[in-house]
């Protein structure tokens, strides 16, 4: 009996940690067997008319960065150095060296291709990113939904519905880094109703409005960064472009208004109103790709730029203007060199400000240069990048702006294995 007794108990203990995961995996196979069902349980006479490519990648890549800086996903998600963090003694905290050698990650997407829907080809898109590294339990969120919506495509209009690129995020650098030229280049996938009208014999012209809401990437505020700030205000962000086709030339020009409510209580509420706007082009013949952008406006935190707003003596807000750019240049087919070059600076505000809601508030500015080599065989792609980021700290002047700066460097060698299916 005592025998039996300590048998249960050696075997009971062992178990309870791995009971304790139980609700962790379930939800995941819930979620799994849900993408499932909704993929088979399709009626007979609608299968025929109803075709789901599948397809994704595995990615595993290893960093090296010389000095403590701003990243997320695992350390696949590169921004910035941080700032010095002195000692006593003044030495600084951050000015150490860090390396992963094992951050992974893979995404899963669906194509799907449905009937005619008020006489339009009807199409869907979900892509799914499953993320962990080395040394952690993955990310505090490791499924993360990037893309879910629905087209509908006329003959010269198209219309989305769910969550997609922001329109100054349809054309990024091809680095190798994840964050694509983030905070150089914007980052964001929002929900939005968005509507693309063709013109010409050779839809060449296309005019593009959009209204988006905000949910993951968000306004910063009192509260950190949050979208009820949006929400509160009931208006989404409205977005008006077009780009032109000039044979191997792509331009594009938009612009968008933005509307939050920093604080609110009830029907007490005190808005900030916005403006940001890009200019982009795209130059691809043959091996060479050249690609450019400028991203110029106020409290752009949404788009992950470093920026903001501020609040006044008289209990106002003031926005922060902000300017952000980058140029990419590219040769090559199965073997392809890069090289980013990325540039931000403050602005400031118009008036002066008490307290300033910014994802950096001493942030002055900050360049990149990025080279990079990636070579493609089959259906794997191996990349190799070199990234120097400088970022200028300094003091906190009246209307926003930093001066007395000093500088900060991190340097980034990233190695890539992208396996595609």
């Amino acid at each position: 009996m005592v025998g039996f007794l300590l048998f249960q108990v050696n075997f009971y203990v062992p178990l309870r940690p791995l009971i304790t995961l139980i609700p962790f995996f379930m939800k995941r196979i819930s979620f799994v067997c849900l993408m499932l069902s909704m993929l088979t349980a399709v009626p007979v006479s609608a299968q025929k008319k109803v075709s789901v490519d599948l397809g994704g990648f595995v990615a595993v890549q290893s960093c090296y960065d010389s000095r403590v800086s701003n990243q997320g996903a695992g350390d696949l998600l590169y921004l910035y150095p941080k700032d010095r963090s002195l000692d006593a003694e003044g030495n600084d905290a951050n000015e150490r060296g860090h390396a992963n050698y094992f951050a992974n990650m893979a995404r899963f997407i669906a194509r799907i291709n449905g009937p005619e829907l008020f006489g339009a080809a009807s199409r869907g898109y979900v892509e799914i990113e499953v993320s962990g590294y080395n040394g952690s339990a993955a990310a505090s969120n490791p499924i993360l939904y990037r893309h879910a919506y629905v087209a509908l495509d006329w003959e010269n209009s198209s219309l989305t519905l769910g969550q997609t690129w922001h329109p100054t995020n349809e054309m990024f650098p091809g680095v190798v880094d994840i964050a694509i030229g983030a905070p150089f280049n914007s980052l964001n996938r929002s929900p939005m109703l968005k509507y693309d009208r063709f013109l010409g014999d050779d839809r060449s012209l296309k005019l593009t409005g959009a209204a988006i809401f905000q949910a993951m990437y968000c306004s910063n505020g009192p509260q950190g960064r949050s979208s009820d700030y949006a929400k509160n205000a009931m208006v989404p962000n409205f977005w008006l472009g077009a780009e032109q086709t000039l044979g191997d030339l792509k331009l594009t020009i938009g612009g968008e208004f933005q509307r939050i409510a920093p604080v609110f209580n009830g029907n007490d509420k005190k808005y900030l109103n916005t403006f940001d706007g890009m200019v982009q082009a795209v130059y691809a013949h043959d091996k060479f790709t050249a690609k450019g952008k400028v991203l110029y406006g106020e409290n752009m935190s949404h788009l992950g730029l470093v920026t903001g707003y501020g609040l006044k003596a008289d209990g106002e807000y003031s926005p922060l203007t902000a300017m952000s750019s980058f140029v990419f240049l590219s040769y090559g087919s199965a073997l392809k060199g890069g090289l980013m070059c990325g540039y931000m600076k403050n602005l400031g505000a118009k008036d002066d400000l008490v307290d300033i809601y910014s994802l950096e508030k001493n942030l002055d500015g900050m360049y990149r240069i990025a080279p990079s080599i990636q070579y493609v065989t089959g259906n794997v792609n191996l990349g190799l990048e070199w990234d120097m980021t400088t970022a200028a700290y300094g003091d906190i002047e009246a209307k926003g702006t930093v001066t007395n700066t000093h500088e900060v460097t991190n340097h980034r060698i990233l190695a890539s294995l992208m396996y595609t299916f």
